[in-house]
This record gives C-alpha cells, structure tokens and sequence, in this order.
C-alpha cells in the first residue's frame, strides 16, 4: 500500500471507538438507560477497557513480528522469539479489573446470587447459581455464566402437574426432545417455550438484561476492532491482521460472533507488501 493509498484509508476513520463521540451507540446506551437498564461499565471504564484490550494485542502481535513473516528481518532480533501463545486470552483477563472481566464474560444478573464450590478430579471450582421464581409457584436454580438450568428435571415435573398439554408438547418435540431427554439441559430461554409470557415476569427481565449486556459487549468488542484497524501505531496491513485475529480469539474464547467491519472485508487492504488473506491462511 502506498502512503497515498494509506492516507486515504486513514481518511475513512470516523473514530468510532472513542466512545463519547459515537452518537450511535450513545443514543442506543440512552434508549436502554431511560427503560431501566443499568450497565455493567460507565462510558469511561468501557473507553479505557477498549485502549487497554488494544495495547494487549498490539503487544501481542508487534509490527516486527508481522515484519519476520513477511521475510523483513532486524539483526538486532534475529533470535527474539514469538510469545504470542504465551499471551493468552486468560492472561488478557488477568490484568483486567475484576468489573471489566464481568463486562467481557457477561454473565446473567439476577438478585440473591450464591456460589456452589464443587470438585472434580481433585480440581475445587466455584460455580455462581441464583433463583428465578415461576409464577411465584416454583423456583428455577440457574448457572449465571451460561443460564443452565441445574433442578431441569424437577421443573419438568412441575410443568407435567402444572400443564399437562404444554408439557405433552414439547415433551415430543424433536428439538427439545433431543437436548432436554439427550443431554439433561435445559436454559433459562427455554421458559418461553414453557410457560406463558405473563408467568415468567422476572425470568424475563432477567433474560432482557442479559440480552442488552451481550448486544453492549458486542458492539464495545467491534469497537476494539476499528481501534486496531485504524491505530496509527502501525501500517493498514498489520492493523487488519490485527484485529482480524482479536476477532477469531474473542469469538472463540466466548462463543460469540463479533460483526466484523465492512472494511475488514475491503479488497482494498490486499493491495502492498502484505497480503492479509494469504496470512491467515499460512
């Protein structure tokens, strides 16, 4: 890419990942916060976990290393190693507050939260659970990381006393049949299949809590990637690996799909030294 090229990819930047000049998702944080909605993170926390996460990966994967691939050698660092797998998405987490950790993982909210201590193969873990009640006539033990129901056999028996027709329903229903009677599992976004909207009050201002963390997460994540992309700590070529593999290892760490920026996907950024899609596929 030439520096004519460069300037006018630079150009397009509209700053978006400065969080206080982005009316977009300001006026989004806006709408949730007049209905209610308390985040995780204040603007200022969310602006430096954004610098910070940025840092991370610039540290992770140096101009230099990106220079080594490419056949571009320094004598000074010739025997410098690669510490890349050594700088993993737990020793990101590491170095975070403990409030940042929560806004990255998002689990579930929901008052009167407790821990299970369990040990498996001599490992001792902690496990966050709380209650959510039904119809104020049956309490739903649920995992806050992930919303597994842990009493799914209990609340099955209540549903096959408490309705019978719903219950025959789902009972033969092939998908639920299979991950319900397969696996034992069921989440706390099954219930709308259950029960009643007007039964499942606080289940569902659990889940629309849960639902605004993970689309707030999200579009703060996709922010981190435009940070890396346009950082004028390095050359386009390296800022589009960059937060191509910041995307690839968030997505896979937390099981999400993190919306790549329509940039990302430019051919514009193929031309020059570098060649971004024959990177990622060596």
């Amino acid at each position: 890419m030439t520096i004519e090229e460069a300037n006018k990819f630079y150009q397009q930047d509209k700053k978006e990942y400065l969080i206080k000049n982005n009316k977009e998702f300001l006026n989004y944080l806006n709408l949730r916060l007049k209905g209610g909605y308390s985040p995780r993170l204040s603007l200022d926390e969310m602006q430096k976990l954004i610098n910070e996460v940025t840092k991370w990966y610039e540290t992770k994967y140096p101009n230099r290393e990106f220079d080594r691939d490419n056949g571009c050698f320094n004598i000074d660092f010739t025997d410098t190693k690669d510490i890349a797998n050594y700088l993993s998405f737990d020793q990101l987490l590491f170095r975070l507050p403990s409030r940042m950790i929560n806004f990255i993982k998002s689990p579930y909210r929901y008052k009167g939260a407790f821990c299970v201590r369990d040990n498996v193969d001599g490992k001792e873990s902690f496990t966050s659970y709380s209650i959510v009640p039904i119809n104020n006539e049956f309490d739903v033990h649920f995992n806050l990381a992930n919303g597994l129901i842990s009493n799914a056999e209990e609340l099955m028996d209540f549903l096959r006393e408490y309705d019978r027709e719903v219950y025959n329903i789902v009972a033969y229903d092939t998908a639920f049949h299979e991950k319900y009677l397969k696996n034992k599992e069921i989440y706390l976004s099954d219930l709308i299949k259950l029960f009643s909207e007007d039964e499942l009050d606080e289940v569902k201002k659990c889940l629309n809590i849960h639902n605004t963390d993970l689309e707030i997460r999200n579009y703060v994540l996709k922010l981190i990637s435009l940070s890396l992309l346009y950082s004028k700590n390095t050359i386009p070529e390296y800022g589009a690996l960059r937060a191509k593999k910041f995307i690839d290892e968030f997505n896979k760490e937390l099981g999400v799909i993190i919306d790549m920026p329509l940039i990302l996907s430019s051919d514009s950024l193929e031309k020059g030294i570098y060649k971004v899609k024959k990177q990622e596929s060596n």
